[in-house]
C-alpha cells in the first residue's frame, strides 16, 4: 500500500514538472524571434539599413525584458523531525521554477514553484509568490524576492521492525514563507533573451501538522529549509522606457546690438513619424515670432545683458514626447553719446548774445536730441546750436548744460561757460586844450587880439558850437619880466572872450576865465566837456571872476606914410 501511493505521488509532481517545462519552452523560442516593430512604426515600411553599421557597445546595459520565466533544478535541504522524531531528508533530484513580472525597471512580482519529488523518506511541493527586486547590468543581474505561499509536505516515513512496511504521512498543504536571491547571467547573443542562472537561493520556513500521533502517521512537523537551484532564464517584453523625444535650440547670431534680429533654429531628436509635432516659442525680453521649429526675434529696445529663448516640442500628452530647448543671446548697448560744448564769445556785455555751438560723437545707429540749460538769462535750442540772450541777465559767470540723448535713452552732458560782463563806464571827461593866442606880436599893445589870434578864436567858436553843453576856460598868462604881468595876463583873457562874445555869439555863461603862471604872454584855450575837472586836468590855475573884467576894445594903429602910428596919450597930471 505504501509503494503504491508512493508511485502515485511521484507521478504527480513529475507531471506538473513537464507541464511548466514545456510553457518555458514553448514561450522561450518565440521570444527569440525578432522583435516587432514599435507601435509608430507598424503599417509602415522600414527605413532601410545604414550602410555600415558600428560594431555594438558588448557593455552595454541591454533593454531590460518585462516577463522572466525560469526553470532549472534544485536541490532541497529541510532541517526538522517530527514531534514523532521522524527526521525530514535532503532531496538530490528536484526542479524550480519561477516567473516575473516587471512593472519598471527594478521591481515586480513573482510566483515561484518548487517540485521536490517523493522518495522513501519524504517529498514536498512548494508554491508561493511575492514581490522582487533586480538590478540590471551589462551581462549580470542580480535579483532578491520575498515570498509567502503553500507547501505540499509528505513524510518524514520511516520503515517499520523488519523493513515491511513504514510509518506513513500523506501529502498535506501547510504554510510557506519564503525568502532569498541569485544571480543571472546575460550573455550578449540571442538578443538577450536566454539568460544563465547561475544560482538561486532561497530559505523556506514550512509549519505542518500530520493530527493526531498514531502508530502509523500524524505529528507536528516545523521545517527550515534552504533550496538552491540554477537553470535557463527566459526574457520576454521589453521594459526598457520608451525613447523620449529631446529638443535643442540655437540662436544665430548669439552677440548683437539693439534692433538687431536673432535667427532661432530647434532641433528634434528621437521624433515619432506618426505624430505631428506643435512648437512654442518664448523669449525673457523683446518680441519673438514663431513658425515650427524656427522663430525671429526683435531687439529693438532691449538694454545690454543675457537673455533666454524657450522653446518647446509636443508630439503627444505623455511626458517622454514633450521636451522642451534652451539657448540664450547677448546685447550689447550702443555705446553712449559724447558730447562738447563752446561759448563764442567767451565774454559778452549785459544785453548781448551768447552762442553755443555743441558737437556730439555717435556711434549707434540711433537718432539724437539736443537740450540746454542756462543759469543766466534765456536759452533757445536750434539742433546743435543754442542761443543765451543776456538782456536782464546778472553780471557773472553763465554756465550753460549741454545734453546729448539718444533713442535708446542714453545721454551725455557737456558744460559751456562764458562771462556776462557789464556795460563799460565811460572814461569821465577830459579837459581838451584848443589853440593858443600869441600875444608877443605886438609890443605896444600886449593885450590885443589882433588877427592871428581871431584866427584861432573863430575855430573856437565853431567848436563851441558843435559842442554845445561844452564850456571854453580861458586861461591868461603873462611873461615873467612882464610888469604887471597879472593884470595884462587877465586882461589878455578878458579881450579874447569878448571877441567871442561880440563877434561871434558865444554865450557868456559858457566861458571861465583863468590866471595861468607859465611865463609866456599868451592865452591858453581850453574845451570844458560836461563832468571834466579842469583844476585836476590842468592844475596851478586860479579862477577869475569874470564880473571884475573889462574888455578893452579892438581899434586899429593910425597910419602914418603907410604905416600905422600909435596914439600918443595925454600927458598925465600930477
Amino acid at each position: 500500500m505504501s509503494d503504491s501511493r508512493s508511485k502515485l505521488n511521484d507521478g504527480r509532481q513529475w507531471r506538473a514538472a513537464a507541464s511548466v517545462m514545456a510553457l518555458v519552452l514553448l514561450c522561450g523560442p518565440a521570444a527569440w524571434a525578432k522583435k516587432p516593430a514599435p507601435k509608430h512604426a507598424q503599417g509602415k515600411q522600414a527605413a532601410p539599413a545604414p550602410a555600415k553599421k558600428a560594431a555594438p557597445n558588448p557593455w552595454k546595459i541591454p533593454a531590460t525584458s518585462k516577463v522572466d520565466l525560469y526553470a532549472g533544478f534544485a536541490y532541497w535541504k529541510p532541517s526538522g523531525t517530527l514531534s514523532n522524531g521522524n527526521t525530514f531528508q535532503a532531496i538530490k533530484t528536484g526542479l524550480a521554477f519561477s516567473g516575473a513580472y516587471y512593472f519598471s525597471k527594478h521591481f515586480g512580482v513573482n510566483a515561484d514553484v518548487g517540485i521536490h519529488p517523493e522518495t522513501s523518506n519524504d517529498g514536498a511541493s512548494t508554491f508561493a509568490g511575492g514581490a522582487i527586486y533586480r538590478l540590471p547590468t551589462a551581462h549580470f543581474t542580480p535579483f532578491m524576492h520575498v515570498l509567502g505561499g503553500m507547501a505540499d509536505l509528505t513524510g518524514a516515513n520511516v520503515p517499520t521492525i523488519g523493513g515491511s512496511s513504514f510509518f506513513y504521512n500523506k501529502a498535506a498543504y501547510g504554510p510557506l514563507v519564503m525568502a532569498g536571491g541569485g544571480l543571472d547571467y546575460e550573455p550578449a547573443w540571442k538578443r538577450h533573451v536566454l539568460g544563465i542562472r547561475l544560482f538561486e537561493a532561497d530559505y523556506e520556513n514550512i509549519h505542518h501538522d500530520f493530527g493526531a500521533y498514531t502508530a502509523t502517521n500524524g505529528g507536528d512537523a516545523k521545517l527550515n529549509a534552504v533550496r538552491l537551484s540554477g537553470g535557463i532564464v527566459v526574457h520576454l517584453g521589453d521594459k526598457t522606457p520608451e525613447p523620449s523625444v529631446s529638443y535643442s535650440c540655437d540662436a544665430n547670431p548669439g552677440i548683437v546690438y539693439p534692433g538687431d534680429q536673432i535667427q532661432v533654429v530647434g532641433l528634434v531628436g528621437n521624433p515619432e513619424p506618426d505624430k505631428k509635432p506643435t512648437y512654442a516659442w518664448a523669449v525673457t525680453a523683446g518680441k519673438i515670432v514663431g513658425k515650427a521649429n524656427t522663430a525671429t526675434i526683435d531687439t529693438t529696445g532691449l538694454a545690454g545683458g543675457t537673455y533666454e529663448i524657450r522653446g518647446r516640442v509636443r508630439q503627444g500628452p505623455k511626458s517622454n514626447e514633450t521636451a522642451v530647448c534652451r539657448s540664450s543671446f547677448i546685447v550689447r548697448q550702443y555705446p553712449a553719446p559724447t558730447l562738447t560744448c563752446t561759448a563764442d564769445p567767451e565774454r559778452v556785455i549785459v544785453g548781448q548774445p551768447l552762442t553755443i555751438h555743441s558737437v556730439a560723437k555717435v556711434d549707434s545707429p540711433y537718432k539724437i536730441t539736443y537740450s540746454y540749460k542756462t543759469t543766466r538769462g534765456t536759452v533757445t535750442a536750434d539742433g546743435d546750436t543754442a542761443t543765451v540772450q543776456t538782456s536782464g541777465a546778472d553780471v557773472g559767470v553763465v554756465r550753460v548744460t549741454c545734453m546729448v540723448t539718444d533713442e535708446s535713452g542714453q545721454s551725455a552732458t557737456a558744460l559751456a561757460v562764458a562771462a556776462v560782463e557789464p556795460q563799460p563806464v565811460p572814461p569821465a571827461p577830459k579837459t581838451q586844450r584848443l589853440c593858443s593866442l600869441n600875444f608877443t606880436r605886438d609890443q605896444k599893445r600886449p593885450t590885443r587880439v589882433d588877427n592871428e589870434a581871431k584866427a584861432c578864436l573863430d575855430d573856437i567858436a565853431l567848436t563851441m558850437q558843435h559842442f554845445s553843453t561844452a564850456k571854453l576856460v580861458i586861461v591868461g598868462q603873462s611873461a615873467a619880466c612882464e610888469q604887471k604881468g597879472e593884470i595884462a595876463a587877465v586882461q589878455r583873457a578878458a579881450n579874447a572872450g569878448d571877441y567871442l562874445i561880440h563877434q561871434q555869439g558865444i554865450d557868456p555863461t559858457r566861458i571861465e576865465y583863468r590866471l595861468g603862471q607859465s611865463g609866456v604872454m599868451q592865452v591858453d584855450d581850453y574845451l570844458l566837456p560836461p563832468g571834466a575837472n579842469f583844476n585836476q586836468d590842468v592844475p596851478g590855475t586860479l579862477l577869475v571872476d569874470h564880473a571884475q573884467l573889462k574888455p578893452e576894445p579892438r581899434v586899429a594903429l593910425p597910419v602914418r606914410h603907410g604905416k600905422p602910428v600909435a596914439k600918443k596919450k595925454a600927458p598925465t597930471r600930477k
